[in-house]
């Protein structure tokens, strides 16, 4: 039997190259003679500069950022041999940079750097920027300051990073702003809109620490925003990264995608789910925001069309209603016995779960 194994990172636990090789480990020990296939997927969160190098190889361009709580990042972004610069928010600015969660305070300061060294390379010749996994709900305001543009408040002052700071924009100053040479497309993993009950502050805020005075500080921030820069704000996945998708679509003349497509496409991942009798993905949870621009909702739709067999194996299955082309989940906390020892031996289990699949299968 031909068993494909693609699942995403287990955020802030193991990467999606190490997640694939556990399970096939597990798997080996129980089915010795089927052929296994490892393809490491994303949806433009943390893992996708592996994942893509892991195809298609690349250039890691080191950049040392300032992170989303102030501190240094040791950054980076691939450059590819087409010219394509794929830069990550998660490296830069993501949530697992911070020490401690701060909703308010965080920002993608550190991203924009990652941008303007892509931009700025000889080489490249289109931006691919990939914004899943951040800490902030700053509209990409960080960002932007790090390309040049300053936001001033009513007296004319700049404003500081954070999207606690968002109200106070009153007028913006593009004259030392960098623009790019080339195109610049935004990949998001989710396609909610900026504004309301769906959007940025609402939805992502709380899982960065927001409390519910927070959202509505957030939230007017944000709609504040969308009144000083006069942006679309309907286009679908404009409140990816608390924003940030909206503020690049906006100011930097940025086309935004959806993450997951797009990587699958350059991944050539469907070629891989034509020939597999079984396909084994996984994340860290799975949710309702699962079907919703991530890499098991994906998943699901194409082996849907290849008429192939769709497993997971999850941190932890928060699910309350499952796409029926999804016929068997596996948790490693139910593994475990716990989420705290799942995550704490993440490699251990994942390898166990493999074993429990194959003996499933």
């Amino acid at each position: 039997m031909k068993i494909l194994i693609a699942p995403d990172s287990f955020k802030g636990s193991i990467s999606a190259i190490d997640a694939a090789k556990a399970i096939a480990d597990g798997w080996r020990k129980v089915r010795q003679n089927d052929e296994i296939t490892i393809a490491p997927l994303a949806d433009g969160g943390e893992g996708t500069l592996d994942a893509i190098a892991h195809i298609h190889g690349g250039t890691f361009m080191p950049v040392t950022v300032i992170g989303p709580d102030n501190r240094t990042v040791d950054a980076r972004w691939l450059l590819l041999a087409d010219g394509r610069a794929i830069v990550e928010l998660a490296s830069a600015s993501g949530i697992t940079h911070m020490q401690e969660l701060d909703a308010m305070k965080a920002h993608t300061y550190g991203f924009g750097e990652l941008l303007k060294s892509a931009a700025l390379h000889p080489l490249t010749r289109e931006i691919i920027a990939t914004v899943g996994g951040s800490a902030s709900t700053d509209a990409g305001l960080g960002a932007l300051m790090a390309l040049g543009y300053k936001f001033l408040d009513e007296n004319g002052q700049a404003i500081a990073l954070g999207g606690e700071n968002l109200a106070k924009i009153k007028s913006i100053d593009a004259r030392d702003a960098y623009l790019p040479a080339c195109s610049v497309k935004v990949l998001t993993d989710v396609s909610n809109p900026l504004l309301g009950i769906k959007g940025a502050a609402h939805v992502f805020a709380p899982q960065k620490g927001a409390s519910a005075t927070d959202i509505e500080v957030l939230e007017n921030g944000l709609e504040n925003f969308t009144v000083v820069t006069s942006g679309d704000i309907k286009v679908a996945g404009s409140g990816a990264a608390g924003g940030t998708a909206f503020g690049l679509a906006t100011l930097w003349g940025a086309k935004i995608e959806s993450g997951a497509t797009y990587l699958f496409d350059l991944l050539e991942i469907e070629n891989e789910i034509k020939n597999a009798d079984l396909i084994i993905t996984g994340e860290g949870a799975l949710d309702s925001q699962s079907w919703d621009g991530k890499v098991i909702g994906a998943l699901a739709d194409i082996t849907e069309r290849n008429v192939s067999q769709l497993w997971a194996i999850v941190g932890s299955d928060k699910s309350v209603q499952k796409n029926p082309q999804l016929t068997q989940v596996i948790s490693l906390s139910d593994l475990a016995g716990s989420a705290e020892e799942a995550i704490a031996n993440p490699r251990h289990w994942l390898e166990r779960a493999g074993e429990e699949a194959a003996l499933l299968f």
